[in-house]
């Protein structure tokens, strides 16, 4: 629904609220997006890895220091 409201003009909280709406869209579709090129390397014997929580960890804090 956020989507579709008109937040020229409003309050500093709808503000606020918006740009954070935005930043985890854009943090959500980054971290999809790593998933999918991960998964695309991994061999085919080994694609069933992605279902461990170690995979995950690996994936998500990978970069962190970068």
């Amino acid at each position: 629904m956020w989507f579709n409201l008109n937040f020229e003009g409003d309050s500093q909280e709808e503000i606020d609220f918006r740009d954070n709406k935005d930043e985890i869209w854009d943090a959500t579709c980054f971290h999809g997006q790593q998933i999918i090129d991960a998964y695309k390397k991994l061999p085919t014997t080994d694609q069933e890895i992605i279902l461990t929580p170690k995979w995950w960890e690996h994936l998500r804090y990978g970069k962190f220091g970068d």
